[in-house]
Order: structure tokens, then C-alpha cells, then sequence
């Protein structure tokens, strides 16, 4: 938190606020964590919070883990990771209008997921 993000094709400001989602095809804790995922993703839908998805797939294989997942984001970027520091999936981030970090929770959240899922909508209607 705190650090400035640069992802290619999102601009901040026109966002405004921004979840990201830091996935890999392979990750068991991605997949376990579609859940909770799926209804960060419906809770910021609802209150006009974007989201990403970037992927060290290819853009192919990031759309079809997506489908699999369940998770209807619409811009999904396919990058390897290494640029962003991110060193394990799944990562995500809250980002503010200014593209800074608010917020950011690493790995699979087992037996914390409500915690995450709440401090998250809370920062969506900050």
C-alpha cells in the first residue's frame, strides 16, 4: 500500500476506484479463492468500482481461466508479473483514482475471507 501502479490500458482517473486481480491459470489458491472473488467482483460492479485481471497467460488461456472462474471482468490484461512486484497469485489490489495502492491482500485468505470481502466494500463506499 501506498506504492504507485502502472498497468498497461487502465487509466486510473477515469476509474476512479479500481480492484486488481493478480491470477494465474495454474494457481490452486486462484481457484479456490473464485468464490469470494466472484462477489468482490458483483459488490464492486454495484457500486461502479472497475476491475482487472492481468494474467501471465496468454490472452487466450487468461479469458478461458476467467470463464472457468467464473469471473466476469472485463479488462484483463496478460503481462508477466515480475513488472508489477508482485511474487505470488492470487494478489489484489484496491487502487485509487491516482493509480496508489489503498489496499492489498496476498494469497488465498482461508478463514478470512468475510474480513477481506468487508474491509474491501468498505473501501468501495469511502
Amino acid at each position: 500500500p501506498g506504492e504507485r501502479i502502472s498497468i498497461p490500458n487502465v487509466d486510473w482517473a477515469q476509474n476512479k476506484k479500481s480492484l486488481v486481480f493478480f491470477l494465474k491459470k495454474d494457481c490452486p489458491y486462484c481457484t479456490s479463492s473464485a468464490p469470494l472473488y466472484r462477489q468482490l467482483v458483483q459488490d464492486a460492479s454495484k457500486r461502479n468500482v472497475k476491475c482487472v485481471a492481468v494474467l501471465p497467460n496468454s490472452p487466450e488461456e487468461a479469458h478461458k481461466y476467467l470463464q472457468y472462474l467464473e469471473l466476469p471482468i472485463e479488462n484483463v490484461q496478460t503481462s508477466p508479473l515480475a513488472p508489477f512486484r508482485i511474487t505470488g497469485t492470487p494478489t489484489v489490489l484496491y487502487v485509487d483514482e491516482a493509480g496508489i495502492v489503498k489496499s492489498a491482500w496476498f494469497g488465498a485468505q482461508p478463514g478470512r475471507e468475510q474480513e477481506m470481502h468487508d474491509k474491501l466494500v468498505a473501501l468501495f463506499d469511502s
